[in-house]
């Protein structure tokens, strides 16, 4: 079973850029309303120093830290999608735009409008049972069932990660 860190969830599907966009703005706001509360309790001369401080410190541990991880993680999640992002990153939208067809020397293939057909290169066989459709780049066994996108095929063919498979897809 494929285990993946919840970022990598957000991030592997393509809702995935708005809803992550969508999450970090509601995290900016609240950073923005928890640093206002925090000075409205600076300013507040009914408060004696040690009063604001308590406060001020209670805020930032249990409001404040908090919120500025989730936007940090929501802001990477986002980042993911974004076609301008340095080398350093990776770029989902890149790497499941790769063709698989590239990915892998199928050897004899025989090809109609969208529909690629070859042998299978995860198990042996002697008929064709892998099709790769090219209007949606991606693929399905009917061998032994496997199946996905540009990086499940990347995954399943090198024994990669979910985010490794996209560095590797994103050299391409």
């Amino acid at each position: 079973m494929l285990c993946l860190k919840p970022s990598e969830i957000v991030s592997a599907f393509p809702e995935g850029a708005a809803i992550s966009k969508r999450l970090a703005s509601v995290e900016y706001d609240k950073i923005k309303h928890i640093e206002k509360v925090m000075s409205e309790v600076y300013n507040n001369a009914t408060y004696d120093d040690l009063t604001k401080e308590f406060f001020i410190l209670v805020l930032k541990e249990i409001y404040l830290k908090p919120s500025i991880k989730k936007y940090n993680q929501y802001k990477r999640s986002f980042d993911m999608y974004d076609s301008s992002c340095d080398d350093r990153r990776i770029n989902l939208a890149k790497a499941k735009n790769v063709p698989i067809e590239d990915l892998h020397s199928f050897g004899k293939i025989k090809s109609s409008r969208n529909k690629i057909f070859c042998k299978c290169p995860f198990h042996d066989e002697k008929n064709s049972s892998f099709v790769i459709y090219t209007e949606t780049n991606t693929f399905h066994c009917f061998g032994c069932m496997a199946g996905g996108d540009s990086i499940a095929f990347v995954m399943k063919m090198h024994n990669k990660s979910f985010v490794d498979a996209i560095h590797y897809l994103n050299k391409f």
